[in-house]
């Protein structure tokens, strides 16, 4: 009688011990989670070598959920060159809303324009109609608008890479100029000694004439 009184006192308190170990993982596997594909597409003139584009996700509130590795309420995911690239998965576990923003962080390259649009993460958690858990809806804004976005995609545009060439002047016609500048100058030289003898002749003609009227 004692026995059978140790072994109903054992189960009973086992039974407890082992629905509390099996509650949470029942719960964590039925948790609602979220994963956004991100896109970074390219313009222009991009660099052969692909750079580095950094997306941070970041939360309104220090007690929103948040992907593995974050840091201070802010998540960092690098996409290398032009692709598209999920970021973690957010498991929610209450009933609520939550509000994160996605943005793009500038690179370095003097010849790139950086897409910095921000956007508005707005995630609904409420409870299932049927009863199975939670469920979420995810809508999503640019910031200060309010038509709702489909994808979140950064374009990165790059101007032409300036011409290294190096222009080398014309060289100056200086010859054909000082010829020029000669044929002037002797030109000038030639009508002021036609002019100066035409002159000349005048006077001694007009002295000649004079003389034989006195004679």
């Amino acid at each position: 009688m004692k026995r059978k009184y140790l072994r109903t006192l054992a189960m009973l308190l086992i039974f407890p011990l082992v629905f509390i170990m099996l509650v949470p993982t029942i719960s964590a596997s039925s948790l609602p989670s979220l994963k956004l594909p991100v896109t970074v597409k390219l313009s222009g003139r991009p660099p052969t070598e692909d750079e580095d584009y950094t997306i941070v996700l970041k939360a309104d509130n220090p007690e929103y959920p948040m992907p593995e590795g974050s840091v201070d309420e802010s998540y960092n995911m690098t996409i290398q060159g032009e692709g598209s690239k999920e970021l973690p998965e957010i498991n929610f576990s209450s009933v609520g809303v939550y509000t994160y923003t996605i943005s793009q962080l500038a690179g370095v390259n003097e010849l790139a324009s950086y897409d910095d649009k921000v956007y508005n993460l707005v995630v609904f958690v409420t409870n299932a109609k049927n009863g199975s858990g939670l469920e979420i809806t995810v809508n999503l804004y640019l910031l200060g608008e309010k038509e709702k976005q489909d994808e979140l995609l950064f374009l990165n545009n790059y101007e032409k890479e300036p011409s290294q060439e190096v222009e080398i002047p014309e060289p100056e016609d200086k010859p054909k100029e000082e010829a020029e500048d000669r044929f002037e100058e002797t030109a000038t030289s030639a009508i002021g000694l036609s002019l100066f003898a035409l002159v000349g002749m005048v006077g001694v003609g007009t002295v000649v004439t004079k003389k034989k009227k006195e004679n």
